[in-house]
């Protein structure tokens, strides 16, 4: 394991193979599972030390790209802890809605988001984009989310994604339908 500590918040981590072998980890890394938490947690613990970072207790946003040699690249940043009264760091987007008004759902096929475009479509539904993930995968953002909305992704076999996914989706996707997805990829189904 080799650190580079990129600046005060910031911290490169290089991990050979035989390194997320010894940590028993795989890359992409299941971060939704506790086990894979747990293991970025130690492979911080163990990193920190030498990078001269300090995580804390502050929450952090780490991207791991994986290397051609069969190790990774992981890039850990430490958000700033709010004061008393003021609002939450959250990264930059390019996407003109804010998170609270945004949904992102995630599919793991292209017909699985076909379908449920064709079925929000039906329902009169609009004001959306679709991205296709380089690693395999699709994403649907929408503008109006809300729980029911939620119920018929998941019948289609798409879930509804946390706040990192906002950063993900902007650096590790291509646009493939932008204004409303919904009509124009329900269309298609």
């Amino acid at each position: 394991m080799e650190t580079i500590k990129i600046s005060e918040r910031k911290l490169k981590i290089m991990l050979t193979a035989e390194d997320l072998s010894d940590y028993e980890l795989s890359v992409p890394v299941d971060v939704a599972s506790g086990y894979g938490r747990a293991r970025l947690r130690r492979i911080l613990r163990d990193a920190c030390p030498s990078g001269g970072f300090d995580p804390g207790d502050g929450h952090i946003f780490v991207q791991i790209y994986e290397s051609a040699s069969g190790g990774c690249e992981m890039f850990v940043t430490q958000y700033e802890k709010n004061r008393p009264g003021e609002a939450a760091m959250t990264p930059r987007t390019n996407v003109p809605k804010t998170r609270a008004e945004r949904g992102i759902y995630a599919f793991p096929d292209l017909d699985s988001l076909l379908a449920v475009c064709g079925r929000l479509s039906r329902q009169g539904r609009s004001g959306s984009a679709a991205y296709a993930d380089h690693g395999g995968g699709y994403f649907l953002i929408t503008y109006e989310p809300e729980p029911r909305l939620d119920a018929i992704v998941g019948e289609y076999g798409g879930e509804r994604c946390g706040r990192a996914a906002d950063a993900y989706v902007s650096e590790h996707c291509d646009l493939i339908c932008k204004g409303d997805a919904v009509g124009v990829l329900g269309a298609l189904c």
